[in-house]
């Protein structure tokens, strides 16, 4: 574990540098990636294919917020197929492990 205070040199001056965390979001279930978008959101992909987007606010400074504005379920939802091309039923797991959001603010696009 990482001390909470550091001291930083920089061109042979120092300076006291601290950390702290704070839980801003809440609610995910296995979260495996996230991303700000263009449209200042922040889009976080859970393991199981669900997409939460939350609009993040700095009510004082040094302190974070953030409230669930929408949940993307498009890829949770897409059915599996096997490797001949054949819709298969029977597997209903998704696994999501990267997210990249471009696009403009106001059209922002997943992959």
């Amino acid at each position: 574990m990482l001390p909470a205070a550091r001291l930083l040199s920089v061109a042979g001056s120092e300076m006291a540098v601290s950390f702290a965390t704070q839980a801003v979001v809440s609610g995910l279930s296995n979260p495996t990636t996230l991303q700000f978008g263009p449209d200042g959101r922040l889009y976080v992909a859970q393991q199981d294919g669900l997409i939460k987007v939350y609009n993040v606010t700095q009510p004082v400074p040094g302190q974070w917020s953030a409230v669930e504005a929408e949940t993307l379920s498009l890829i949770k939802n897409l059915p599996n197929y096997n490797d001949n091309g054949l819709l298969n039923t029977a597997i209903t797991d998704r696994q999501v492990t990267g997210l990249l959001v471009t696009g403009t603010a106001a059209n922002p696009v997943i992959y």
